[in-house]
């Protein structure tokens, strides 16, 4: 008669179903640091790099705005 221990492994508690954006199926997995690909339809999707700063003609457009707004010109 073989034995289930209470504590043994089972792989389907620890795994993370994510669903694809754009087959609508579970097969989402982690490729490392903030990297995500679809197994099925081969989407993939990197968050960590889409996170960067801003370019420089929208930090000059910010300043410009800063400015005439404190200074009151307009």
């Amino acid at each position: 008669m073989a034995r289930r221990h209470a504590d043994s492994y089972d792989w389907h508690s620890d795994t993370h179903h994510l669903e694809c954006p754009r087959c609508g199926h579970h097969s989402v997995v982690a490729h490392g640091e903030g990297r995500y690909a679809c197994l099925r339809c081969r989407w993939h999707r990197d968050v960590a790099s889409s996170s960067g700063p801003l370019p420089i003609p929208v930090l000059i457009a910010i300043a410009i705005i800063t400015i005439i707004l404190i200074t009151g010109i307009g």
